[in-house]
């Protein structure tokens, strides 16, 4: 069976990429269980950025406006880990309720 090459220019390589993502991981702009019904499934925004890694909490907080250390900030972190393993509905209030 012949393998097909394909020659990309770095935009199409990036899109195609995006897409590939955006169909493993999913897209919203409401935070999301991100494996359902796992007991240990983190929320997730986005592209499949996990809010329980801290670099990308604090990347998604500062896009957000959020200030690291703030009483907001250290409040939205408790959310987060107390809805590991939760639904989306259940995520969305925990951060809500912040």
């Amino acid at each position: 069976m012949p393998i097909n090459v394909a020659v990309l220019t770095e935009e199409e390589f990036n899109s195609r990429l995006k897409e590939l993502l955006i169909q493993l991981e999913d897209n919203r702009e409401s935070p999301y269980q991100d494996i359902k019904n796992n007991p240990s499934s983190h929320p997730t925004i986005g592209i499949g950025f996990d809010l329980t890694v801290s670099t990308v909490r604090e990347k998604v907080f500062a896009a957000m406006g959020i200030v690291s250390g703030s009483p907001t900030a250290t409040a939205l972190i408790t959310a987060i880990t107390n809805s590991i393993g939760k639904t989306d509905a259940q995520i969305q209030a925990n951060l809500n309720a912040v």
